[in-house]
């Protein structure tokens, strides 16, 4: 899933979409990643 993708998802979700905007213009997003590469959070 894409970035632009991931915000999209976001803005619906009744209880994440108020944190959007936090990160939504940046050109970076914080990302926490396990050992493998995976995405594990988003974190606003």
């Amino acid at each position: 899933m894409r970035a632009d993708e991931m915000m999209e998802f976001y803005l619906k979700d009744t209880h994440l979409k108020r944190y959007v905007s936090i990160i939504q213009d940046s050109d970076v997003y914080p990302v926490i990643y396990d050992s493998n590469n995976v995405v594990l959070s988003l974190p606003p």
